[in-house]
């Protein structure tokens, strides 16, 4: 009886951790938490080698906090892979960082099969004030916060194609 709790509990912390979809009518453009610059972010790829943000100077970073066991967030990939696509002119990346192992990562792959950059995160979720999957950090063009939002969202809408257009316009 008590593991049936303890498992419903979890799970309903798990539920909650994945939101629902949501579309927000006012973009955060601002910063929120401890963390202000992408610097902070320590990520490898799958090979172990660290991104180095330098590569990525006067570029926007799109970097998506995800999990191969959360549905919110496999079910917003298509959506990213579509931006992608409508950006791939812009000086913009687009990253998809776990916690998770680089096997996990690449059974994911395997399964699924988006066209989309696969990243390991070395800093933990809660330095960066990641409190719920997915999250996602947009940082402008000088490595600062431009959008943060823990939430699933449909990255190819006229909404969201609209905050990216704002912050690649940024200077």
């Amino acid at each position: 009886m008590k593991d049936n709790l303890l498992f419903s509990l979890v799970l309903v912390c798990l539920m909650m951790a994945c939101e629902k979809p949501r579309q927000t009518s006012t973009p955060l453009l601002t910063k929120s938490g401890s963390i202000e610059s992408i610097r902070q972010v320590k990520l490898v790829d799958l090979d172990g080698k660290p991104i180095n943000w330098d590569k990525y100077e006067d570029e926007v970073v799109f970097i998506n906090f995800w999990a191969t066991w959360c549905g919110p967030c496999i079910k917003e990939m298509p959506s990213i892979e579509k931006v992608k696509e409508t950006f791939s002119n812009d000086d913009i990346i687009f990253l998809l960082a776990t916690e998770e192992s680089e096997s996990k990562i690449n059974t994911f792959r395997e399964k699924y099969d988006f066209d989309l950059l696969y990243v390991r995160q070395q800093t933990l979720l809660n330095e960066l004030d990641i409190v719920g999957l997915p999250t996602t950090i947009i940082f402008d063009k000088k490595g600062e916060i431009a959008f943060r939002e823990t939430n699933m969202r449909i990255w190819n809408s006229d909404e969201s194609i609209k905050i990216l257009r704002e912050v690649i316009q940024r200077p």
